[in-house]
């Protein structure tokens, strides 16, 4: 096994664990609205601080991590979450990161 496969294979174990522990979920990507959705883990981290040069915070926003294999997520792409009270839907605005296993975006509802 390589080192991108035990990446892959970690990444897996962990999001598993914390989907069970409820500090993860489910979800499905589309890349259009009219797009069939593709199955999809995510962290979804709301209130993230964004912090300037000197540590001052500039700004505050909500943060997706999402786990998609086989497709690469875009910009005004949406993730539809399936929740206790109801589905919840989040557009992503802009890319934040991506180490080829997890792609974090910034989001907003939609």
């Amino acid at each position: 096994m390589n080192q991108f496969d035990a990446l892959l294979a970690l990444d897996a174990d962990i999001h598993a664990a914390l989907l069970n522990a409820g500090l993860a979920d489910r979800g499905h990507y589309h890349s259009t609205s009219s797009a069939p959705g593709t199955a999809c883990d995510v962290y979804l981290d709301r209130d993230v601080q964004v912090l300037g040069q000197f540590g001052e915070v500039m700004a505050r926003r909500d943060e997706m991590g999402i786990r998609l294999a086989g497709v690469q997520p875009a910009r005004n792409g949406r993730v539809v979450l399936q929740l206790e009270g109801g589905a919840e839907t989040w557009v992503l605005v802009d890319p934040v990161g991506d180490d080829g296993a997890i792609s974090r975006w910034a989001v907003r509802r939609g």
